[in-house]
């Protein structure tokens, strides 16, 4: 029997990889202050407490069937040590785009699972590189809008993609959500085969 998913998340993104997947399920979004985990400790530890407390608010708007999986997850994009999450104004995406011009940046996501009490954690992360930005390209990018809610400022799915030099890792990961993982995980500790 296919397994049922809610999916604790408001990203279109998220909920495409999900439809792609085939996953019968159903999202929940929940709402918590994420900026207040930025900047504190390592960035795999950073997505974990994210996706871990969006797990908890999940959990209390409950109660859930305990056949269904609980997912939440988050990602950022970490440079330098700095940690960089989605741009509150254009003038903020467009410094994290200078930023990331030229560079090489990493993208984590940590996602937890839940179903009848158990639970799993993990974080994947993916090696980007840009290429050299002008500033006329990144003001032509920012002007398509893409930018909004999108940790780093870009979109690797959409025109953000024309960045990107190379990649070292998931690439699902990038867009939001680590399938490759995700689909392990699910096996090796809920004995659960999406395929």
């Amino acid at each position: 029997m296919m397994p049922h998913f809610i999916l604790g998340s408001a990203s279109p993104r998220r909920r495409d990889l999900f439809e792609r997947l085939g996953l019968s399920f159903r999202i929940h979004p929940v709402d918590i202050r994420e900026d207040s985990h930025l900047q504190h400790g390592k960035p795999s530890r950073t997505v974990l407490d994210i996706a871990g407390e969006k797990m908890n608010a999940l959990e209390t708007e409950g109660p859930f069937e305990r056949e269904v999986f609980l997912v939440t997850a988050d990602t950022i994009v970490c440079i330098r040590g700095t940690i960089l999450g989605k741009p509150q104004t254009e003038r903020e995406a467009e410094e994290m785009l200078f930023r990331l011009s030229g560079s090489i940046h990493t993208v984590y996501t940590g996602v937890v699972i839940s179903r009848g009490g158990k639970k799993a954690a993990f974080c994947e992360k993916t090696r980007v590189r840009f290429m050299p930005l002008s500033p006329e390209l990144i003001r032509r990018y920012l002007k398509t809008g893409e930018y909004e809610g999108k940790a780093g400022a870009y979109a690797i799915q959409g025109k953000g993609a024309f960045f990107i030099s190379s990649i070292r890792g998931d690439y699902y990961n990038v867009v939001g959500f680590p399938v490759n993982a995700f689909i392990k995980t699910l096996s090796s500790r809920f004995g659960v085969d999406l395929l």
